[in-house]
């Protein structure tokens, strides 16, 4: 940026000088009254040469000024090209952030999956060590046998489709 506000004030003063040879110019063709006849040649040979000058001048400040002004819009275009490369760097790590969130986030879910299905296996087991033991106590009841097989395979199949 203080090259750009460097490039602009020198590019301003180029346009102020070559405005001040303008008004030389200007100046020195309405200045020119009407000299005597034997010096008007001396006159006349004078003024174009310092028209000469000055018109080289104005066109070595506007080559200039034209040269700072493409080396303004190259810099610009640089620091575009920059900036869109940084950006295209931090959106290419943003997404592989991403990803790798997604990935541990169904590790997690993967792993929360297995410790489900492990408590609820040991639940079943406890209801059939607690189930066992009331039938113990209370001398069995027909047909409660097969009822119990069929909850641990029911629960069996549960597990596996979670």
């Amino acid at each position: 940026m203080y090259q750009k506000e460097q490039v602009g004030g020198t590019v301003v003063q180029y346009h102020q000088l070559m405005y001040q040879k303008e008004q030389e110019l200007k100046h020195c063709s309405a200045g020119a009254g009407e000299p005597p006849s034997d010096s008007l040649v001396e006159v006349q040979c004078q003024l174009a040469d310092r028209y000469g000058e000055l018109i080289l001048e104005i066109t070595a400040l506007r080559a200039k000024v034209a040269e700072m002004r493409e080396m303004t819009f190259t810099q610009e275009r640089d620091i575009r090209e920059q900036v869109k490369c940084e950006y295209d760097e931090l959106v290419e790590d943003l997404f592989a952030s991403q990803f790798e969130l997604m990935k541990k986030f169904d590790d997690f879910r993967l792993n929360l999956h297995d410790i489900v299905c492990e408590k609820v296996a040991e639940t079943r087991v406890e209801a059939d060590d607690a189930i066992s033991k009331l039938k113990q106590r209370e001398g069995g009841v027909p047909g409660t046998v097969s009822h119990c097989d069929s909850l641990k395979q029911g629960g069996a199949r549960y597990c596996i489709s979670l």
